[in-house]
């Protein structure tokens, strides 16, 4: 049994929203996937997206985990830890070594690899550049998995190489203030945040319910 990410966000809700909706239509994009600050399910969000993506639109999907410091996409998938992201990023490794196919999905998946201590990434802006582009060649679309906006700086580095930013809200914790924040630090990098998806918003039972239990 393969492990997957607590409090997955399911396909049937990312249906009901108008994320798939924006997105569907166009036939190749390149998007980051981010959140504000940690543990809004920024992971959960990409992979049921990805998945969502891959059954709805049927075009080739390929999801990337660019949030390093905390991997999990191998561990989830069953898949190999390295190479990945941080040797195809640093041009150590081809894409076809670096990316694999899950049997659970749908999708293709690049892994987090092996991050160098210091330096999450440990590519330059041109590698970044070249790296982007050779996965926008290969696949309709890339979704990347990425560290938060207002914790890390090499987020927004990234969304500015992308055609924007879907941002992860974690319900009763990210007010207005800290996601206008994250929009702006977005903009200020080039990058337009798209669309945004309210996670792990509670779910109340009503009284008369409760009764009944």
């Amino acid at each position: 049994m393969i492990a997957r990410f607590p409090g997955e966000v399911d396909d049937q809700f990312l249906r009901g929203t108008r994320v798939l909706e924006r997105l569907a239509g166009n036939e190749r994009f390149a998007l980051a996937v981010s959140s504000c600050y940690p543990g809004a399910g920024t992971s959960s969000v990409a992979c049921s997206l990805a998945r969502a993506l891959a059954k709805v639109a049927n075009h080739r999907v390929c999801l990337v985990e660019a949030n390093v410091r905390t991997p999990g996409f191998a561990a989830a998938y069953g898949l190999n830890e390295a190479p990945g992201f941080c040797e195809f990023m640093t041009e150590t490794c081809s894409l076809d070594a670096a990316v694999q196919v899950p049997t659970t999905d749908p999708v293709s998946v690049v892994t987090a690899g092996l991050r160098q201590a210091g330096n999450p990434w440990a590519c330059s802006q041109a590698q970044l550049a070249r790296g982007v582009q050779a996965l926008r060649e290969r696949f309709d679309i890339v979704l990347f998995d990425t560290s938060p906006l207002l914790a890390y700086s090499d987020t927004a580095t990234l969304a500015g190489h992308l055609d924007g930013l879907i941002l992860v809200l974690e319900a009763e914790r990210d007010n207005f203030e800290v996601a206008r924040l994250a929009v702006e630090t977005a903009a200020e990098a080039g990058a337009k945040t798209l669309a945004a998806v309210l996670n792990k918003k509670p779910l109340y039972i009503p009284q008369w319910l409760y009764k009944r239990l």
